[in-house]
């Protein structure tokens, strides 16, 4: 298979890449989106809870609505108080999100103790906060909620949203709550995954660097991070503790494909850069990781740091592509740069989410710039292919051009050793081949026919090459034998060119070149 076949092929593939991804996406997302509009439709009865009472741990208490957060609640613990609805139904459960120690009582009956010590028995414990459920009875109607909670890491709220539903309603609650962040993440996760599975497809083809995959696998690695940290994995999965310290492993990963991506696009202008910031990725990667499963340091305590390596990964790369704005080398990559730029501005404001607005974490904005990048470097990707094709199709161009060159330089070589036999034609067959390809110019005739039609004017006479030079040179007149003789050279011309067979019409020019509109 030629390289030019190759690139064809890389084009087309790239080509139905690109419509499927769209087509995944509109497919994927129209039934997820159906999913969280029946959240939004809350066919389960959702009971709020909507007043409390806050008893804080040197016995004040105070009136509250249906959340509150406190700083001291990272120091001190709070027992919150309110009534259950009037009417519970059966297969009711109390549901709330939750981080911290808490003990739930009802009409005074201990019904659930979580403790992250003893129920989240992994290295650093529990590390996002999960929705808790508490099954609920009939009797339990109009009776007194009584929560105690402990001291909490991470978020101080003391009050959480706390609903009065079934299990479904639960769905129905989270889907509204977070579904559409959740759908959309799983249409980037299947966007992703399948930009990865075609460029190795294409890796594996061409045996050569496919760049969009490490760009596409940075992407997968985002979307997998989100989906740990979202609230409706765990009710899905089950799982509810593991999924926190999955997120921050995913979150330190990021930098590695980007990395190699940006520096494949900036053909390894700032190689020694990209190489600092990919060792350091991979010492932050093993150091937190071995400390946090060692118990040393929880990714909890290290995440200011693991942030502040993605903030300076986000800000050297950026510098990289203003300077080749500067420079005039932002063409290369275009559509990449902007994605690039657009996906580093979108993280950003989310580690600054994460950092200071604690208790909202609203990935849409994100993951709007993820695909969006995941489209424009498909897109680059495409474009690339583009450029490779036409590079080579102007090599192959050039090699045939000079190909033409070097064989009408051997022909005119030839055609004037031909007329040299005769110093009365000498220049002849250059003339007659440039009259020639002139008519057939003004006839319309295309390049291609033009110059073939000038090599046949070339040879036209080479069957000369078979008329003794006491005939061809002779100065007086000739006899009939010889003129006889002379005639025969338009056969001779044939039977030379005959032998070539993909330019049969040099046969041809030679062998009717004298031939009269009689036919004579």
């Amino acid at each position: 298979m030629s390289v030019r076949s190759k690139e064809e092929k890389n084009m087309l593939l790239s080509k139905i890449l690109f419509f499927s991804i769209i087509v995944s996406c509109l497919l994927v997302g129209m039934y997820l989106f159906s999913s969280v509009r029946e959240g939004f439709n809350n066919k389960s009865t959702i009971d709020y809870i909507e007043d409390w009472t806050v008893t804080d741990s040197k016995g004040r208490s105070f009136e509250t609505g249906r959340t509150y957060y406190d700083e001291r609640a990272f120091s001190e613990e709070f027992t919150i108080t309110s009534k259950l609805p009037d009417i519970i139904d059966t297969g009711s459960v109390l549901c709330f999100i939750n981080r911290s120690d808490v003990s739930v009582y009802i009409n005074g009956e201990l019904r659930m103790k979580y403790d992250k010590k003893a129920d989240a028995d992994i290295p650093g414990g529990a590390l996002k906060e999960f929705y808790l459920t508490i099954p609920l009875n009939d009797s339990d109607a109009g009776g007194e909620l009584r929560m105690i909670r402990g001291v909490t890491d991470w978020n101080p709220l003391v009050v959480p949203e706390t609903v009065v539903t079934t299990y479904s309603g639960i769905y129905d609650y989270l889907m509204g709550k977070y579904g559409v962040s959740f759908s959309m993440t799983l249409v980037l996760f299947v966007a992703s995954l399948l930009v990865v599975a075609v460029a190795v497809v294409m890796r594996i083809m061409n045996r050569r660097t496919i760049a969009m995959m490490y760009a596409a696998l940075s992407i997968l690695d985002v979307a997998c991070w989100l989906l740990c940290v979202s609230q409706i994995a765990p009710y899905i999965t089950k799982v509810f503790m593991v999924d926190g310290t999955m997120g921050y492993i995913f979150t330190m990963m990021i930098p590695f494909g980007l990395l190699i991506y940006i520096n494949i696009l900036q053909k390894r202008r700032y190689q020694i850069l990209h190489t600092i910031l990919f060792l350091l990725s991979l010492i932050s990667y093993v150091l937190w990781t071995v400390l946090h499963f060692s118990g040393v340091v929880s990714f909890q305590n290290s995440l200011i740091y693991i942030d502040l390596l993605l903030a300076l990964v986000a800000v050297c790369d950026i510098i990289t592509i203003l300077l080749d704005i500067r420079n005039g080398h932002i063409k290369e990559y275009i559509y990449s740069a902007i994605g690039v730029l657009g996906f580093f501005v979108m993280g950003i404001v989310q580690i600054a989410m994460l950092l200071f607005l604690e208790g909202l974490f609203n990935e849409v904005p994100m993951i709007i710039g993820l695909l969006c990048l995941l489209t424009l470097i498909v897109i680059q990707q495409i474009d690339d292919i583009r450029k490779v094709k036409l590079e080579l199709e102007a090599e192959v161009q050039s090699k045939r051009e000079e190909k033409e060159q070097l064989l009408i330089n051997i022909v005119q070589t030839l055609a004037d050793t031909i007329d040299a036999k005769d110093s009365y034609t000498k220049g002849h067959s250059s003339r007659v081949a440039a009259y020639a390809t002139e008519i057939a110019r003004r006839c319309g005739y295309d390049e291609d026919a033009q110059a073939d039609i000038y090599i046949m004017g070339l040879l036209h006479d080479i069957g000369k090459i078979g008329v003794p030079d006491a005939i061809i040179q002779k100065t007086g007149r000739l006899t009939d034998e010889e003129f006889a003789y002379i005639k025969k050279h338009p056969v001779m011309g044939d039977k030379i060119l005959k032998n070539i067979k993909n330019k049969s019409e040099l046969a041809i020019g030679a062998r009717w070149h004298h031939e009269r509109y009689d036919g004579k």
